[in-house]
């Protein structure tokens, strides 16, 4: 075992304090987290080791060490997924990897091998005369057999060679790895390591302890700590000897234990990681120091990464990136996309993804999924959308996607390239992938469901269901695998179900699992890591708090649990971040929302939430104080506001929104963010809104039409007409009129031609799109096959018939006819207002003016059915009379 695993011990922590003289060397000019010192190690190790001394077990995963690290994401689709760089595929052989050229016969005898059962007789065979190079040599013999079987296995699971690429190799190869794991001359393989890994070079050290790992030896293993520790041992003392291949290879295997051992081991390689960087000077070094940086990516700092960015950069401008690199592009694309530090790469990640404009379609299908996830969460350059739209569709329509549900692995690694078309596809082919999740949520693994979660995410379906099959499959893996309920898996489940309810305007609850979530969660805070580390705290406190039925008859938590967790929070309130501020009052959100359901609540409960609501008050305050407050950071507290319901007449509502002027903004889901909060607050902000539109007219090309029209909708509901306005208003309408055809929600086109019928700048070419034959059958079967059949038609029709009497009242050359008489009248028989104070005053002042109450009308309706509160006839005299005839033109 290497000093730094058993981290609760006297000896361990001692060790763990010895900080090579290389660190010392580099950290004059490179700055270091601050809180990677002698000094403040103490205060991290601290808490964990007091655990220890009071002979309690506990088991502690640091999910991060750089000051800006998280838990969590705030993406309502799911918690944001980190490169995997362990499971890629072998995409050529091993064997001739490490010894390529060597003439020894055993050595040749050896690399013949064709099977497993090969190998291990050679090893007994010639037991006695096994050196580093043949023990080594068989270790990636081993290995490379596994190319050959998975071929077969994945061209058995399905023989599209699409869906071939897209299958996890971790999956496919499972019962390879145990067969070889379990051989009963495994053991042997395993001593004759032990007895020669100091003889082997680095590189070799390296892939035997990365290939060893992937069959499936624990890097708990004495063998594995064994090379470890040698590894370590190097790096301190000639750690030049490390090429980036071994590098790449040891960072990314240490890595596959969590926690803060592969953190402590990591820090020697950082010296020789930016000395490699200062370097590199061709695209193969990059793309390894782009898989050593995300392995030790908790322990780089800002100045790091702006060198590494730096770097690329300058690889992209100098036309050493081109189309060709797109395995290199979308590596680095994912990496400066890591939700810690993607704020700050924006520019960079566009600039690389445009590289690969006009080729998106010969890239793998496992990129092409990378490239629009990273799209996702930017929402630029729109440029590549339709391509990568068409390029999904060709690797769909080369799969026979009607045997895709017949196997799980084959689901799973096709779902992420349907997501690729969900969004705006056809209700035809929603249609189509909800029925292949119905067919095969029963044969579900623990792997395919995250990915089947997205695909009903996305359909956003309201089919109940399906939905109570997911989530009572859920439940299932969860009572049956301990396996699955680890802390960070159980915090990724109560995330999913938190937002999956969005879809049905938060109606859908599934009481079993939510029971047995809390019971689960509030273990973890009793006898876990939960109780002390605020950003897994406030994952638990969410779902709680919105779940447990605060205050009613059928809660689930008891008064004193309850109690205990107000308590906590309220201790922990300094500690918490942004992120957990966000978390939590998602969950006070959920719990006003069901509280608002039933009667009977007690006033412990409402007490309890506004002692929430006030900790979350002063966190935002705290918050805003802060250095370097990002416009990321903003939108997730007036989020955090915005859950709380607060009121918009405070002072921390108006700070919220007056630090928007000191911060650019720097991409399209920043500005759909920064309207949405306007428009849900109805909050007219005129400097903020300018200045989003400003963006809009500097990079409008590379914008979604319907980023634009969310803005062009705010614009209108909050009446605000711009100081650019002829300039915004154009390139609207063109934005809005290119992207007609794509499968954007009906009422999204109803409300941007309305609002540009407002401001008068509604393009005839829009109109006689919209009230085609066509486009009018299409809006039937959208309405038909929609998820909220309950609200959702009535919204569109609505929408419609106001944009229908807009365009025949604004624009009657376009020869539009009003065809909404009957839907008006049907609503108005229906209408109901009850008579405000003001409404009986005017009454009486306009029956007193008139002498008579029989001249003032009450709700009635123009020819195009704007309602009339009062109407009063005038005859020629002006005088007011009691009926209008059809012939009588003296009354107006």
């Amino acid at each position: 075992m290497t000093s730094w695993y058993k981290i609760g011990q006297l000896r361990s922590t001692r060790n763990m304090l010895r900080l090579p003289g290389t660190y010392h060397k580099f950290s004059s000019t490179f700055h270091f987290p601050k809180l990677f010192t002698k000094r403040n190690l103490v205060q991290i190790i601290r808490p964990f080791m007091s655990p220890y001394m009071r002979s309690v077990s506990v088991t502690v995963h640091v999910k991060c060490v750089h000051g800006d690290a998280v838990s969590g994401s705030d993406s309502e689709s799911d918690v944001d997924e980190i490169m995997d760089f362990y499971n890629e595929p072998e995409t050529t052989s091993v064997r001739h990897l490490l010894y390529p050229n060597c003439q020894d016969p055993l050595m040749k005898k050896l690399n013949e091998s064709t099977t497993v059962q090969h190998v291990f007789n050679f090893m007994r065979e010639h037991e006695h005369e096994m050196n580093g190079k043949l023990v080594s040599q068989s270790v990636l013999v081993l290995w490379d057999l596994q190319n050959m079987y998975y071929r077969a296995r994945a061209t058995n699971i399905h023989p599209s060679p699409v869906i071939s690429a897209l299958l996890n190799p971790r999956d496919v190869i499972r019962k390879y790895v145990s067969e070889v794991n379990s051989h009963q001359d495994f053991d042997l393989l395993l001593k004759l390591v032990n007895e020669c890994y100091q003889q082997l070079s680095v590189d070799t050290l390296s892939a035997v302890l990365l290939y060893l790992n992937k069959m499936g030896v624990n890097l708990q293993h004495d063998v594995m700590q064994n090379i470890i520790a040698h590894c370590e041992a190097i790096l301190e003392d000639r750690g030049r000897e490390f090429t980036l291949t071994a590098l790449s290879r040891f960072t990314v295997t240490i890595h596959m234990k969590q926690g803060l051992w592969p953190i402590m081991i990591s820090k020697n390689t950082l010296p020789y990681l930016i000395s490699n960087l200062e370097n590199c000077d061709n695209t193969e070094d990059l793309q390894l120091l782009t898989v050593c940086l995300n392995s030790v990516r908790l322990l780089l700092s800002k100045d790091i990464l702006t060198l590494y960015r730096s770097k690329v950069e300058h690889f992209v401008d100098s036309g050493i990136i081109t189309q060709k690199n797109s395995k290199l592009i979308t590596k680095i694309v994912r990496f400066l996309n890591y939700p810690h530090w993607s704020y700050y790469n924006m520019s960079t990640v566009q600039k690389l993804m445009l590289v690969l404009k006009g080729s998106i379609s010969t890239v793998a299908p496992q990129d092409l999924i990378v490239l629009h996830k990273v799209f996702q969460t930017q929402l630029e350059p729109a440029d590549l959308m339709y391509e990568m739209h068409d390029a999904a569709a060709n690797f769909l329509s080369q799969a026979e996607s009607a045997t895709i549900g017949n196997n799980p692995l084959a689901l799973q690694g096709t779902t992420d390239l349907f997501a690729c078309l969900v969004t705006y596809s056809s209700p035809e082919r929603k249609s189509m992938l909800e029925k292949l999740a119905q067919s095969h949520v029963e044969e579900s693994s623990p792997n395919t469901l995250p990915t089947l979660f997205k695909l009903l995410r996305d359909l956003k379906t309201a089919n109940i269901q399906l939905c109570d099959a997911f989530w009572t499959k859920t439940l299932q893996q969860l009572e049956n695998l301990p396996s699955e309920r680890e802390d960070y898996k159980l915090f990724r489940v109560a995330h999913r179900y938190m937002h999956f309810n969005n879809n049905l305007g938060g109606t859908y609850r599934h009481y079993e699992l939510e029971k047995q979530m809390i019971k689960w969660l509030w273990n973890e805070i009793e006898n876990g890591t939960a109780g002390v580390l605020p950003n897994k705290f406030a994952r638990v406190a969410s779902f709680i708090l919105a779940y447990g039925n605060v205050g009613q008859r059928r809660a689930v938590m008891s008064d004193s649990n309850l109690m205990e967790l107000i308590e906590r929070l309220l201790n922990m309130a300094p500690q918490l971040s942004k992120m957990d501020s966000l978390y939590i009052s998602k969950g006070l959100k959920i719990a006003s929302f069901i509280g608002h359901q039933r009667r009977n609540i007690s006033q412990r409960f409402v007490k309890m939430l506004c002692q929430v609501d006030a900790v979350l008050n002063e966190c935002t305050v705290r918050q805003l104080q802060e250095k370097d407050v990002k416009l990321s950071d903003i939108n997730k507290m007036i989020k955090c506001y915005i859950n709380r319901r607060q009121t918009q007449d405070t002072d921390l509502f108006r700070q919220n929104f007056k630090i928007h002027d000191s911060i650019p903004f720097l991409l399209d889901v920043d500005l759909t963010n920064v309207a949405s909060n306007l428009l849900i607050t109805n909050n007219l902000v005129p400097s903020i809104l300018d200045k989003l539109v400003d963006y809009v007219i500097e990079v409008n090309e590379r914008m979604l039409g319907e980023t634009v029209a969310k803005l062009l909708y705010t614009c209108y509901i909050l009446g605000y007409v711009p100081t650019r306005a002829k300039e915004f208003f154009q390139i609207a309408s063109t934005l809005t009129y290119s992207s007609r055809n794509q499968d954007i929600h009906s009422l999204t086109k109803f409300r941007t031609a309305i609002a540009l019928c407002f401001f008068q700048h509604l393009p005839e070419n829009i109109i006689h799109f919209i009230f085609a034959v066509d486009f009018l059958e299409r809006l039937d079967e959208e309405t038909i096959s929609c998820p909220s059949s309950a609200t959702y038609p009535v919204r569109v029709r609505h929408s419609l018939m106001h944009l229908n009497r807009a365009v025949c009242l604004d624009y009657p050359e376009t020869d539009v006819p009003w065809f909404h008489e009957k839907y008006c009248q049907q609503n108005s028989l229906s209408e109901f207002q009850k008579p405000s104070q003001l409404h009986g005053d005017v009454l009486k002042c306009l029956v007193a003016v008139t002498g008579s109450e029989q001249f003032v009308h009450m709700r009635k309706y123009s020819p195009y059915f704007y309602r009339i509160d009062f109407q009063i006839l005038l005859n020629k005299e002006k005088k007011p009379v009691t009926v209008k005839h059809q012939t009588d033109s003296k009354i107006t």
